[in-house]
C-alpha cells in the first residue's frame, strides 16, 4: 500500500544493525515496516514477495557498512541488494542511504551504472554513540515522505466518513425529490376552485419524510462511531502483531566443546536479525544470580530467526545452560559442557 518502508541490506554487512532499525521504525510507523526474511511467509516466493514490496513503497532505506561493495557482489545482476535499490530507483521511491558502523558511500567506480542514481541521493550517518539521536532525524525525515502513524489513522477515518457523508445526501436528495413529488398534487389542487377538491380530501402527510430524515442521521452518526471503533481495534491489531513470540531453543550442536569452538543453536522465533537479542551463558542452575560472572552474553557469529551460531569464550564455565532472549522473552535453558584441557 502507499506509505510503506522497505529496508534494503546485506546480511553478511549490517544485519545487527537492520533488525534495530527494524524494531525503532516498526514502533514509528506500525505495519508499514518491510525487512525480507521477517515479513515473509513460509512457502512464500521470496524475489516475488519483494518486488511487490518495492513496487508498493515510497520510501526506500539502503542500509550501507563496511563491507557493503565486498567481493564486487553488486556487479551481480542476480544480486539482491542490487535488484531491491535498482528496482526503487526506476519506480522513483524515496531512497535514503544511511550509512553505519563508520562506513562511507562507495565511489561511482564501484557501482554499477544503474546504481549510479544512488550517489545523487542525500545520504545520513548513525553512529553507534549516536544511535537513539540517528533514528530519531531517519523518522522525522521519513514523515515527511510517507507521513506519521497518527495522520495514516486520520486519513482512514476521513476516508470513512467522507463514504458515509457521501452516502447521507445522496439519501437526503433522494427523499427531497420524493416529498416534492408528493407535495406537487396538493398544489396543484389548492390552485383549483373549491368546487374541484373532492369532498374530505387532506393535504399529503409530511412528517412521516421528516423523522425517517432524523432517524437516517442517527443511523449515520452510529456509523461514525463504529467506524471509528474499527480503525481503533485494527490499530490494537497491528501494535499486538509485532510483539515477539516467545524463543524456542529444539538442538545444541556440538553439546561439548572447548573455549572457541563455534556452537550452533537450532529452535525457532529467533527474530530475522539480532538486533539487541541476546545469547545468555547460565553455570549451574537457571537464576540472576548464577549468571556467567563479568558477561553473561555469549559471542554471537550469525543469527536467523531457526539458527544461531556462537563462539565460546575463553572463560566459560565447566558447564551449564544458554539461554535465547528475543525482545525481553527468554527461552527454556539448554544444557552444554565445556571441554577444556
Amino acid at each position: 500500500m502507499p506509505g510503506n518502508i522497505f529496508i534494503s541490506y546485506r546480511r553478511e554487512d549490517t544485519a545487527g544493525y537492520a533488525g534495530r532499525l527494524y524494531d525503532r521504525l516498526r514502533a514509528a510507523f506500525p505495519g508499514r515496516v518491510f525487512i525480507d526474511v521477517g515479513e515473509i511467509q513460509p512457502g512464500a516466493d521470496f524475489v516475488q514477495t519483494i518486488e511487490q514490496h518495492i513496487e508498493g513503497c515510497t520510501a526506500l532505506i539502503a542500509l550501507i557498512g563496511a563491507n557493503w561493495t565486498a567481493h564486487d557482489r553488486l556487479q551481480n545482476t542476480a544480486d539482491f541488494v542490487r535488484l531491491e535499490l535498482s528496482s526503487g530507483l526506476k519506480r522513483n521511491a524515496s531512497v535514503i542511504p544511511v550509512l553505519v558502523g563508520g562506513a562511507t558511500l562507495p565511489s561511482a567506480a564501484a557501482l554499477p551504472e544503474d546504481l549510479q542514481p544512488l550517489l545523487r541521493k542525500q545520504a545520513m550517518s548513525i553512529s553507534d554513540e549516536e544511535w537513539d539521536h540517528g533514528c530519531q532525524r531517519l523518522i522525522e525525515a521519513l514523515q515527511t515522505v510517507v507521513g506519521s502513524a497518527e495522520q495514516t489513522k486520520k486519513a482512514g477515518r476521513w476516508n470513512l466518513a467522507l463514504a458515509f457523508t457521501t452516502k447521507r445526501w445522496v439519501l437526503t436528495f433522494a427523499l427531497g425529490t420524493m416529498g416534492l413529488l408528493a407535495v406537487a398534487p396538493v398544489l396543484y389542487l389548492r390552485t383549483q376552485k373549491p368546487t374541484q377538491i373532492a369532498t374530505g380530501a387532506a393535504p399529503a402527510n409530511m412528517p412521516e419524510t421528516t423523522s425517517a430524515a432524523r432517524e437516517y442521521d442517527k443511523s449515520v452518526a452510529k456509523g461514525y462511531e463504529n467506524a471509528a471503533k474499527v480503525m481503533d481495534d485494527l490499530a490494537n491489531q497491528i501494535g499486538a502483531a509485532g510483539k515477539s513470540a516467545t524463543p524456542t531453543i529444539t538442538s545444541i550442536t556440538p553439546t561439548k566443546g572447548r573455549s572457541g569452538t563455534l556452537l550452533t543453536i537450532k529452535g525457532s522465533n529467533f527474530g530475522a536479525s539480532q538486533g539487541t537479542s541476546t545469547v545468555k551463558l547460565f553455570t549451574g542452575n537457571l537464576r540472576p544470580d548464577h549468571d556467567w560472572p563479568g558477561s553473561p552474553n555469549v559471542p554471537v557469529v550469525s543469527w536467523s530467526n531457526a539458527s544461531i551460531i556462537v563462539r565460546l569464550p575463553a572463560t566459560a564455565p565447566v558447564g551449564g545452560s544458554l539461554v535465547v532472549s528475543v525482545a525481553g522473552v527468554d527461552s527454556t535453558a539448554a544444557g552444554f559442557a565445556v571441554d577444556n584441557p
